[in-house]
């Protein structure tokens, strides 16, 4: 098992899409949608978004405004988006899921152009090289990267209604799994509360 310990950092511009995308400490952010209960759950799960749609992003080091990505002078005024971050505890108490995001990526990812042996190897093979380790987290954090765009590209500029949320939920969960509506029953929607989800 890989042990994830080290703290995780957005900046720039994935910063705030991490933001508007989760609650801070539980409870809602003015002007964001809160999809996710923690920037923790957007980090996992925009990690495999990013794998799925195969997109990729660099790290972002630019200075923003809130108004200038949100459009909401009134709202935001001259607010200065800050890191989003996650503390080495909480990396570290999520290493059974992140070990398991680890090897779908390893064995899924299409960007370095490994073969299947090499890809075997970096999901089961790798522990003990330090380096390789290292290589492979960053190309994690480079889809998280990717998938928060597209997840922000998603929920963009909609309501904080709750059963609009969960919708855009359950068709992104339906994307994710390849599932279609027609799979999937109406009457079980009304069933399903956020909690269920994250």
């Amino acid at each position: 098992m890989i042990d994830f310990s080290k703290p995780v950092r957005f900046r720039g511009i994935h910063a705030a899409y991490a933001q508007y995308l989760s609650t801070e400490r539980g409870q809602k952010r003015i002007g964001g949608v809160n999809v996710f209960s923690r920037i923790m759950d957007a980090y996992m799960v925009s990690i495999l978004v990013g794998l799925k749609y195969n997109r990729t992003a660099p790290v972002d080091d630019s200075e923003l405004y809130a108004k200038d990505i949100f459009g909401n002078q009134k709202e935001y005024g001259d607010k200065k988006i800050s890191s989003s971050d996650i503390n080495s505890e909480t990396i570290h108490a999520n290493q059974t899921q992140l070990n398991y995001i680890y090897r779908v990526v390893m064995l899924n990812e299409n960007v370095r152009g490994l073969s299947d042996e090499e890809k075997i190897t970096n999901a089961f093979k790798s522990e003990n090289n330090p380096k390789k380790i290292e290589e492979n987290i960053e190309l994690m954090k480079s889809f998280a990267r990717g998938g928060l765009e597209i997840l922000y590209e998603r929920f963009q500029g909609i309501s904080n209604d709750e059963e609009e949320v969960i919708r855009l939920q359950l068709e992104l969960f339906d994307d994710l799994s390849g599932m279609t509506n027609d799979d999937t029953d109406d009457e079980d929607f009304h069933q399903i509360d956020e909690k269920t989800l994250f």
